[in-house]
């Protein structure tokens, strides 16, 4: 299976990730994506708001 110069992780000292840190670590991602591109969502559409309220605003104010 291994050639005369090819060794496994384990013989120099490297321990494979247990399958559940792997999952676990996929698992964190999933989630914590989604939940950063909502927030970033919500945060871009208050901004939105606030300007066009400040537009309504100022055209208002060279209206009267």
């Amino acid at each position: 299976m291994h050639g005369p110069r090819q060794r496994d992780a384990g013989s120099h000292g490297i321990e494979a990730e247990p399958v559940e840190a792997v999952e676990s670590l996929t698992g964190d991602a999933v989630t914590t994506v989604p939940a950063a591109v909502g927030d970033a969502v919500t945060q871009l559409e208050a901004v939105r708001l606030r300007r066009d309220v400040e537009h309504a605003a100022f055209d208002n104010v060279w209206r009267a």
